[in-house]
């Protein structure tokens, strides 16, 4: 089996598509007779990560910003339109592998031209992520363009492979596609066998942690209302409790909320495992977008308890009510940290929960059984 992986994501750091993305072209080389990766890059943004077997054509995107923006009002998504032509022409491919409906957009038809089998991968139902994470002017035209190559992908796509089933329900729904045997839950999973959890930690007790990308829109938006509604119940609930919040380039807002609150902020933490080892509890309080939140992870993986918003829960369906308990609003989140800090799982069970379920060992099966319905 030959794969051409073509990926919209830059694949370098750990945000959350980052990592996911990593994931998924190294389980798909475990399995493949080969594997070149179209990916995107800049300087300071070369791939990481990947496993050595895979063949990397390396993309640029040097544009000025007006140019930018007359691609993205003509709705060109992406930056692989004349190289993927070459690419495909140059070997005999089985499959090509879209990562995001994105970079799809336009290539799906060359593809099956070329006798490929056509996957997209899914991140979640992405306009309601575009609805969560983008500012006018830029969400009208990302809205337009997105309900385009989002239901193209769908229904073009020989197989779409998603993170949560709550995505394929919505994905099913919103474009009208009446065949769930043409969707996969393919989750998410670690995107090597190093990696490494904090086994043996000394937490601090009723230390809470909240981890992500802080200048993310969805984030922002969620931790600020939190932080002025949910921590002050925290508190009233557990005395003397306190916050930690942790991740990259934090704005001025949410510097200054959490100096109002009392709580520690660590900016740009360079080992985020770090940070994590002080914490008893993790909080997702993120209530936008969807998809999976892979920060929850970070938690689960140290053998933290999870208490997280409803949208952030899901995916997680095999930890709820041992590790991961969610909340709505006020009294649900009450009842919530109360059966977190009464009946969690301890911190070696819910690791081993999670190695059953997000190895790389795992999700390379997973491919392998998602891949195999296309023969």
């Amino acid at each position: 089996m030959r794969v051409l992986f073509v990926t919209y994501h830059y694949l370098n750091g750990n945000s959350g598509a980052t990592y996911a993305s990593r994931a998924y072209i190294n389980s798909a080389a475990a399995i493949a007779e080969s594997l070149v990766l179209l990916c995107p890059v800049k300087e300071g943004k070369e791939p990481e990560g990947i496993d050595p077997r895979v063949e990397i054509v390396a993309v640029s995107y040097d544009k000025s910003r007006i140019a930018k923006a007359l691609d993205l009002i003509r709705g060109r998504l992406h930056r692989y339109y004349d190289v993927f032509d070459a690419v495909l022409g140059k070997d005999r491919f089985d499959i090509v592998i879209f990562d995001a409906c994105y970079s799809s957009f336009g290539l799906m038809d060359k593809a099956h031209k070329a006798g490929c089998k056509v996957v997209v991968i899914h991140h979640n139902y992405q306009l309601e992520y575009v609805k969560d994470s983008y500012g006018f002017p830029r969400k009208q035209f990302m809205l337009f363009w997105t309900r385009r190559c989002e239901r193209a992908a769908v229904h073009y796509s020989d197989l779409n492979l998603v993170l949560t089933d709550a995505d394929r329900r919505l994905l099913m729904n919103a474009y009208d596609f009446p065949f769930p045997e043409r969707f996969v839950l393919i989750g998410v999973f670690e995107s090597s066998e190093s990696a490494k959890s904090l086994a043996g930690r000394a937490p601090e007790e009723n230390v809470f942690v909240i981890t992500g990308t802080l200048s993310a829109r969805q984030t922002e938006d969620s931790l600020l209302p939190w932080l002025k509604d949910y921590y002050p119940l925290l508190n009233s609930v557990l005395p003397g409790s306190r916050l930690i919040v942790a991740g990259g380039k934090p704005g001025p807002r949410v510097i200054q909320a959490c100096e109002s609150q009392g709580v520690e902020l660590v900016a740009n933490p360079p080992v985020m495992s770090e940070v994590i080892a002080r914490a008893k509890y993790y909080i997702c309080p993120t209530d936008k977008g969807g998809g999976l939140k892979l920060r929850i992870m970070d938690g689960l993986k140290n053998g933290l308890p999870v208490l997280t918003h409803e949208v952030s829960a899901r995916g997680y369906d095999a930890f709820m009510g041992k590790a991961v308990f969610s909340y709505s609003d006020r009294e649900s989140f009450v009842n919530g940290l109360s059966d977190m800090t009464s009946s969690a799982a301890g911190p070696q069970e819910i690791m081993d929960m999670y190695a059953s379920e997000f190895s790389f060992a795992s999700g390379v099966e997973r491919m392998r059984i998602a891949l195999d319905r296309l023969k």
